[in-house]
Formats: structure tokens, sequence, C-alpha cells
């Protein structure tokens, strides 16, 4: 490789004639510096830890400089030799010093390419191997597999491609697969992906007939699992994820609060694609999106009740509804549905919060209020009570208790001050995060020390 640079530098200038009982003779011009650098560098292969680099190696440079005058000023730079040998002399060190820092750069030019980046881009995938590859997050290698070990694919009995080579079903369901084209002899099996430490809980495939039958939704805690089903025919096989789960329609967000007459838009998709079917039970409706997320397969508007439309608490009541009303909306597709609970603030939570702190392996709750001009301070748990607004687990004594017969994704704890009638929630999560995380995303701050 060969870099060749030119340039110059260019500055005015004017030379004075004096002339006796004569104005002098002016007579312009330019002082022109003008230099070239050419460096020539070589590729060469360098070995660090096992990586092999190209690396740019400089195998030669050279430069030239000159000073001249243009114009007018030329002869006077004749007449005074030794005037413009004196400023030569003197410019030129300078400019060797400005030529050496710019070549010093070019002198340690750190270029590497990564030699396995550059035969990916010359010799394509078939030319590339790699042993072992580490990476932190997640990967996806797009390859091509033997066309003598992929005669057959895995499909359904109703022939329905699986898409993407991944499908689902509900816990307890089943699938009948079979493979396409038809192939005699096949073998079917079951087992879990690679990095899979829990329980053996993977479901049964018939080996000689493809029907898979899912575990049972009391066998396992998570809200999905995966499992990969093979078919095999003497040295030919082919694969399909399946994941299992507690229920194939996906709605965002699961929970939030909203006040009197405001508004929140819902995102809901099934994994099949299915229709979606939406209703509310409760307070207030649902309206389409004029311009809804493009990239969900269904969504809507829901809009809160006014303060009109919420009728007046009363004791026939629960005593949570002097504070917070409840709503869900049903989000269905086919038998299979999924619901998002809405909390409806009636009462100000003013100045009153909660706090968790740790009860052995669970959570336990605090209530704190700030009065005008002192400290924070606890609530007297003795006009304390606690109550369950979402959830089918217990608090008792501001610890919360999962019901461990359903699963759950969050609850809902109201703690009431029964001498103010004040009030403070907050929605604990389960069982995304364990008991650290949790209180670490709910430490007091300095403010409600203050």
């Amino acid at each position: 490789m060969i870099v060749d640079w030119n340039d110059e530098h260019r500055a005015a200038g004017r030379a004075y004639t004096p002339r006796s009982g004569l104005d002098p003779i002016i007579e312009d011009g330019e002082f022109v510096n003008s230099w070239s650098i050419r460096l020539e560098y070589k590729f060469t292969i360098e070995t660090i830890e096992g990586k092999h680099s190209l690396a740019l190696e400089k195998t030669k440079q050279d430069y030239t400089y000159n000073l001249m005058a243009t114009g007018d000023l030329g002869k006077h730079v004749h007449y005074g030799e030794r005037v413009y040998r004196l400023c030569y002399e003197r410019s030129e060190p300078k400019f060797k010093e400005f030529l050496d820092s710019i070549m010093s750069g070019f002198t340690t030019l750190d270029v590497e390419i990564d030699t396995f980046i550059l035969s990916s881009l010359l010799f394509r995938n078939s030319q590339v191997a790699l042993d072992s590859v580490h990476w932190p997050n997640d990967l996806l290698t797009v390859g091509q597999l033997a066309p003598d070990r992929t005669k057959f694919s895995i499909s359904t009995s109703d022939n329905t491609a699986i898409d993407q080579g991944e499908t689902s079903v509900l816990t307890g369901g089943r699938i009948a697969f079979t493979t396409e084209p038809a192939t005699p002899g096949v073998v079917w099996s079951v087992q879990h992906l690679p990095d899979y430490t829990g329980d053996d809980l993977k479901g049964e495939i018939d080996p000689g007939t493809g029907v898979y039958t899912a575990p049972a939704a009391d066998t396992f805690d998570d809200s999905f699992i995966k499992v990969i089903v093979t078919a095999k025919s003497g040295d030919n096989v082919a694969h399909a994820l399946v994941s299992v789960l507690r229920t194939t329609v996906s709605v965002y967000p699961s929970v939030m609060t909203l006040n009197l007459g405001a508004y929140n838009d819902i995102l809901a998709g099934e994994m099949n694609k299915g229709a979606i079917n939406w209703a509310v039970e409760g307070f207030g409706k649902l309206e389409d999106i004029d311009n809804g997320d493009p990239l969900a397969q269904a969504s809507k508007r829901y809009l809160a009740p006014t303060v009109g439309e919420v009728p007046d608490w009363d004791d026939s009541m629960p005593l949570l509804d002097m504070y917070i009303r409840h709503s869900r909306i049903k989000v269905s597709s086919g038998a299979t549905s999924k619901y998002v609970d809405v909390l409806l603030p009636i009462a100000i939570q003013d100045n009153h919060w909660l706090e968790a702190t740790r009860a052995g392996e669970g959570v336990r709750f605090e209530f704190w209020w700030k009065p005008k001009s002192r400290p924070a301070e606890l609530v007297d748990p003795e006009n304390t009570s606690w109550h369950v607004r979402v959830g089918s687990g217990t608090c008792i004594d501001g610890v919360y208790t999962p019901d461990p017969s359903k699963a759950e994704e969050y609850a809902v704890i109201v703690a009431t001050n029964d001498v103010t009638e004040d009030y403070a929630s907050m929605i604990l999560p389960l069982p995304f995060i364990d008991v650290e995380q949790f209180m670490a995303l709910h430490a007091p701050d300095e403010a409600k020390a203050v």
C-alpha cells in the first residue's frame, strides 16, 4: 500500500524599494512552502493468542521540501540571495519537524484485519470452520443442513407446516406429529434443551405414532417450558421446537393503574395468530385505535370510567372499594384467555407509601407516612389493616404469602389506616424476581426520610 501526500503553504508578501525624493516602489508576490510525503507499506500476518490478523508494516518513507517566491518578489530573492538562503535555512528545520510529526502518525498506524472476517468475505461459509464460539449474549447462526441428512421435515397430522420450526401447545394438550413427505420407519423422541437444568418435565411422545402429550400445568412453576421433538429414520433426522404454555395468549400490560377518566393502550397476540376477542369485566370500556402499534397482532384502548360513572361507596361494598376499584379486561382466543387487571384509585394516595423488608424467605411490607415538618413515621401497626386487592395469597401482619397451588404473575397489596382512612398500595411481581431484587427496586429513597 502506498500513501502519497503533496501540499503547500502560501504566504503573501510585499517588497518596498526606497527612492530618494520619490515614492518607494511597491511589488507584491507570495512565498510558497511546498512539500511531498511518500510512504510505502506491506501486509504482514501477526498471531496474538492464537488469533491471526493482517497488519500494515511500513517499509519506506521519503519527503521533499522547497521554499520559493513568486510574482515580483522573485527578483528580490535573486538580489538578496543571502537573505533568501537564511530564510530557507531557518524555515526548513521547522517544516522538517512538522513533516516528521505527520509521518510519525503514519509510522504508528495501527490497522488490523481479522483474518476470520476476511476469510468469510472472500471464501464465504463453505470455507470457514470454527471449533468453538464464546458469546456473552444470544447468538443466531444461519447455516445449511446437509441435504443427505434432511430428506424430510416435521409437520402436524393435519399437514400444517410448522412455522420456522417451532410450534406451541397448552399444558396437558396433545399434538400429533408426522413427517413431510411421509416416511416409513420413523422413530419419535422428545428431550429438553441442552442447557435445561430443571426437573424431567418434558412430556411424553409415542415413538411409533409421533403423538406428543405435554406435561400438566401443576408439574412446573414457570409460565412455559421448551422441548425438542425429534424424528429419525436411519441416518435422516428432523427436529421441531415445542413451547409448552400455560396460555397461548400474551398481553401487555398485564396490570396497570389508571386515574378516573384516563386511558391506556393494550397490546395482545396469540402464539399461532389466532383471532383475539376482548371484553371488559367491571368499569370502563374499550375502543379501537386509529394508529395502533404496527408490530402488535391486536390492540385496543381502555378508557377508565369518569368520576360520575363510578358509584359512591356504601357499607354493602368491600372496604377496599372505598380506596381502589378493580376492573378486568379479558383477552381470549378460542378456549384460552388471559386477564389484564386495572386498578382505579378512588381516593388520593397522599404522603403514604409501602416499603419492603426481609422476612425470612419472603417479603414483609411496612406502612409509612410523612407528616408535615417532621421525619417520616411508621403507621401504628395497631391501626393498620392489610388487604390483597389482586392475588390468591394472604397478607397477615404485612407478610404476603402466595398460594402455592396457583401460578401468579403479581399481587396487589393494600394497607389502610383504620383511624384516618389513609392508604397505600404496591404491585408485587411474582415469581420473576427474588427477594433481594424486589427490595432493591423498592428501597426507600432519601426524600422519604427528610
